[in-house]
């Protein structure tokens, strides 16, 4: 996964809400994961704890303050355009992840994920 920051961005800075709005919510972190699914009968899923992992092991090295949690509702569908939202606490306030499947090669899903 690469960061990339869009043209113009100011650098992360200390000090909560703002590190956010120039870093996640502008849409310069958002993240591609692929993970493998598992088969549930005729459906496949990726487990909500897999999912929260992979939100602090991907966002957590982009914003300079540490995620003190992250809870998702559900299992995630493995279809295209599936999405969930997650809950991100960190510095003391709460931020929704938006996580959104964009494609499932076999048994592999790859999904975005950014703060709305």
């Amino acid at each position: 996964m690469i960061y990339r920051p869009r043209p113009g961005a100011r650098p992360i800075s200390q000090g909560g809400d703002s590190m956010f709005r120039k870093v996640l919510i502008g849409g310069a972190a958002a993240m591609t994961a692929v993970l493998a699914l598992s088969a549930c009968s005729t459906s496949l899923t990726v487990s909500k704890s897999t999912v929260e992992e992979k939100i602090k092991s991907s966002l957590g090295p982009q914003i300079s303050a540490p995620i003190e949690s992250v809870s998702c509702p559900q299992d995630l569908k493995g279809e295209v355009g599936a999405t969930m939202d997650c809950t991100m606490a960190v510095s003391g306030q709460d931020h929704t992840v938006r996580v959104t499947v964009t494609t499932v090669e076999g048994s592999n899903v790859n999904f975005d994920m950014k703060t709305v």
